[in-house]
């Protein structure tokens, strides 16, 4: 109501079900480098990390690392999140599906947990970003995924899945490590 006059607004409104929620979310900008490894000019991107644990306990033991892609979206972590990967719809800003037949996707990541592998999503908040950048992130989040493995005592190697542009990404990411010497136990 607005005085004497009732007023109505109408929107879309979107309402997406069967979305398994990540167990844990935090930026990466909280994490430490294990290594001196740096790219002159270029500094560590902002992402947002989303976790799928493939067992109860709740702890890293067996880890798919899924870096996004470019993503043309301009607000800050765009259109393919974890949530809309994990439901297997993605929306824009507007409200309109986009990417038809990402159900295939998600249906994977269900796969995955179920075989007890523990899903880590980076989010990059400006997938626009340098390669050089947001390799530093994925260089950060390889090094804090092999810290949880060594506190458990773990031989399990990490697996690392790049979409597009995340899969230039993640070679950038690991073949610096390289060269560095650091040590990305993936397989």
């Amino acid at each position: 109501h607005y005085g004497s006059r009732l007023v109505e607004a109408r929107m879309p409104l979107v309402v997406v079900t069967g979305v398994r929620l990540a167990d844990s979310t935090f930026l990466a900008s909280s994490l430490d480098f294990d290594c001196a490894l740096r790219d002159v000019g270029y500094d560590p991107t902002e992402a947002l990390l989303s976790i799928r644990y493939g067992n109860p306990q709740k702890e890293l033991r067996k880890p798919v690392l899924l870096i996004e892609g470019f993503e043309t979206a301009i607000r800050p972590y765009g259109d393919i999140t974890y949530n809309a990967l994990s439901s297997g719809e993605i929306y824009n800003a507007n409200g309109d599906r986009i990417l038809e037949h990402m159900e295939r996707f998600r249906d994977a990541m269900d796969t995955l947990e179920w075989l007890g592998y523990d899903l880590i999503y980076i989010d990059f908040k400006n997938g626009r970003e340098w390669i050089q950048s947001n390799a530093l992130t994925a260089v950060k989040v390889i090094q804090w995924i092999n810290r949880e493995l060594q506190l458990r005592q773990s031989d399990e190697k990490l697996v690392v899945i790049g979409a597009s542009m995340g899969g230039l990404i993640a070679r950038y990411a690991l073949t610096r490590m390289e060269k560095e010497g650091c040590c990305h136990n993936t397989k």
